[in-house]
């Protein structure tokens, strides 16, 4: 058995075969939980192969009734769509990265070719990682005690919608929360919901049953140039908010809308001027490269 585990619930157009091209071995067992039709399916990468229909969570939630014990030996789990491409050695450095650094939830950054939702997951390459109050749910990678903490959320939702404000919250106690910008991946498809008017109202209603407000704020980073840390505070701070505006990509000062959204992100009291709980927005589905 090794370290680190992925369960991935994937469909017949599933990319984590292209991850194991490269002929590295991967410090990590992979589990799959598959939603599709082919009765023989079967997988050459995968350690066992869990069968279920229905949504994202839905299967998850079924597969860790199945196996809570497995999952609590392995140190980190990652959980990717089946849209995301990313190759062995990546994601071997990127669980050692994550343990060595304690965090308790962490998503690698989306690369420049990446469909994206929320601007903050693209890459940022002035830093190693951004401590922020919100990780994805579409690549959430959590440390066995996190994944045991929140593992009945998955049971309470079918889109996934509101998780990710959530669990930032309910595991900040036991280590870090961020984004890692040293590694990214390729989100390879446009972001969909079968039901959008469910996935706003389980949205509204996890924002509202915990008293939050879908705004991104990013507490602190590490900068990749000379290793240092600088937190936000309150007010913010100008040498978190230049580092993050020299290595944002392009699309997020692309325009005055894009920019003060990165500026809302990096000062904080700008989250306190109004206390009524604002309406959610998700962003178009969209690539993070200008030019395409």
């Amino acid at each position: 058995m090794k370290k680190y585990l992925v369960v991935l619930r994937c469909g017949d157009r599933s990319l984590h075969p292209q991850w194991f091209s490269g002929g590295k071995t991967p410090s990590f067992d992979l589990m799959l939980s598959y939603y599709g039709n082919n009765e023989n399916y079967a997988d050459v990468f995968a350690k066992t192969i869990h069968r279920f229909k229905g949504t994202k969570w839905e299967g998850l939630h079924d597969f860790m009734l199945q196996n809570p014990q497995l999952i609590l030996q392995y140190r980190y789990i990652w959980l990717p769509d089946d849209d995301i491409l990313t190759d062995v050695q990546t994601l071997n450095e990127f669980f050692e990265y994550v343990e060595r650094e304690n965090f308790a939830l962490a998503q690698p950054s989306l690369d420049e070719r990446s469909y994206f939702s929320h601007s903050t997951t693209l890459q940022n390459r002035a830093f190693e990682f951004r401590e922020t109050n919100f990780v994805e749910v579409m690549v959430p990678c959590f440390s066995s005690n996190a994944l045991h903490a929140i593992k009945d959320s998955f049971g309470r939702t079918q889109t996934g919608w509101g998780l990710d404000y959530l669990w930032p919250k309910q595991v900040a106690s036991l280590g870090k929360v961020g984004i890692i910008d040293r590694f990214a991946v390729f989100h390879t498809r446009p972001v969909g919901s079968a039901d959008h008017s469910m996935a706003w109202s389980e949205l509204n209603q996890t924002l509202g049953q915990y008293g939050m407000r879908a705004s991104i704020k990013v507490r602190q980073g590490r900068t990749r140039d000379v290793g240092k840390t600088y937190a936000s505070g309150r007010l913010g701070n100008p040498m978190l908010f230049i580092h993050a505006v020299k290595g944002s990509h392009p699309a997020r000062r692309k325009n005055v809308i894009a920019y003060l959204g990165l500026l809302k992100e990096y000062l904080p009291w700008l989250h306190y001027t109004k206390r009524k709980t604002q309406p959610y927005y998700r962003a178009p589905d969209r690539r993070s490269s200008p030019s395409k």
